[in-house]
């Protein structure tokens, strides 16, 4: 009965996050002037990211169906399927950055001092790639904590309840697969890496040449690209928590005497389990509908929201 209504509820959340992802979807005033050089950038960049996507996506299917079957099965390194994606896609948001190359223009008018990571940082998608990641990092930790052997003796891989029967004694309840220590370690592991590759790719972003010796132009650019890295390691963060916030709940609500309060908290991790099916849904959806770049003759760019 629960998975009957878990599918339909993760099926509007999918829905809810593809639409917020549309209609917030940005456009940039050039100038037109300057609208070639910087298009021929923009495309550049965006098929370079694309095929990131594609490759990320590839690598993480081939992964989890290849090595152990994921959380479900005994595979470790399955289990870090999507932070192994983030850090495919990463790397090549990355190498697109190094491609870009300086604009060539007679005048210039654009600051050569290099920017700050802070200065071409999207303080919204920053915020929620921190939320994702520490609610990555708080249902290891609880995993860890509720998680004990299984009964070949893999540390964090079952949880175990404890109650007393009818005759008085004491009988223990193993239930698994639990995402304890024995798949949070190897998580915890990539996605450290992925944020650490995530934070180089920021800086390579902010020292990158200018694409435009428009100040306010560039900046827009290059908080473009910061948008996608930080939304890559979002996707990567709700990928992860969706089976794991899954199994917590299954596991909590189905154990044998079950101590109070596992029934809230598997209400809890259903519903997080919920919010991590729309955060998928929009870092996804987000990555794919692309920011457009609109000639037109302004002397100020300006970035439009829901076009």
């Amino acid at each position: 009965m629960a998975g009957l209504l878990v599918l339909p509820l993760a099926l509007l959340a999918l829905v809810a996050g593809v639409v917020v992802a549309v209609l917030r979807r940005q456009s940039l005033v050039v100038p037109p002037e300057a609208h070639d050089e910087v298009a021929r950038t923009h495309r550049r960049l965006v098929l370079l990211r694309l095929g990131a996507l594609v490759a990320a996506a590839v690598t993480g299917v081939a992964v989890t169906s290849g090595a152990g079957g994921g959380l479900g099965g005994p595979g470790q390194v399955a289990s870090a399927g999507p932070a192994l994606a983030a850090l495919v896609f990463l790397a090549g948001c990355c190498l697109a950055e190094l491609t870009v190359r300086r604009a060539a223009t007679r005048v210039r008018t654009a600051s050569l001092a290099p920017r700050s990571v802070l200065e071409v940082l999207p303080r919204a998608h920053a915020r929620t790639a921190a939320v994702a990641l520490g609610a990555v990092a708080a249902t290891l930790a609880l995993g860890t904590a509720l998680g004990d052997a299984d009964d070949l003796g893999r540390a964090g891989r079952a949880l175990a309840t404890r109650c007393v029967d009818a005759s008085g004694l004491e009988v223990s309840h193993l239930r698994g697969p639990w995402p304890g220590s024995f798949y949070a370690l190897p998580v915890a592991a990539a996605l450290t890496l992925a944020a650490l590759l995530a934070a180089v790719t920021l800086v390579v972003v902010a020292r990158r040449p200018v694409v435009s010796q428009d100040r306010a132009l560039d900046a827009a650019m290059r908080r473009w690209s910061a948008r996608d890295v930080l939304l890559g390691l979002t996707l990567a963060s709700c990928v992860t928590l969706v089976p794991v916030l899954l199994l917590m709940t299954a596991g909590l609500a189905g154990a044998s005497c079950r101590p109070t309060g596992y029934g809230a908290l598997a209400l809890l991790c259903g519903a997080l389990a919920l919010a991590a099916c729309f955060g998928t849904a929009w870092a996804a959806s987000s990555l794919l509908v692309r920011p457009a770049l609109v000639a037109m003759p302004t002397t100020q760019p300006r970035e439009v929201a829901g076009r």
